[in-house]
Formats: C-alpha cells, sequence, structure tokens
C-alpha cells in the first residue's frame, strides 16, 4: 500500500511541476515579447 500511494504522490508531482513548467514558458515568452516591443519603441525615438 505505501508504495501504491508513493508512486501516485510521484505522478501528481510530476504533472504539477509540468504544468508548472510549461506555464513559466508561458510567461516567458510574454517578457520577451514584451521586451522586444520595449526596444522597438525606444527605437522609434
Amino acid at each position: 500500500m505505501p508504495r501504491m500511494r508513493l508512486s501516485m504522490f510521484l505522478r501528481s508531482n510530476m504533472m504539477l511541476s509540468k504544468k508548472l513548467l510549461s506555464t513559466f514558458r508561458k510567461n516567458l515568452k510574454m517578457v520577451e515579447m514584451n521586451l522586444m516591443e520595449a526596444y522597438e519603441e525606444i527605437d522609434c525615438w
């Protein structure tokens, strides 16, 4: 029983970390795009 619970726990943790990683990557892309736009605005000045 404990082993089964442990594997379930690890599996849920893996899924959670994957979700966190994907959201983190999305946030990074957003930041990157914002930086690019900011640089373009600075170039226009």
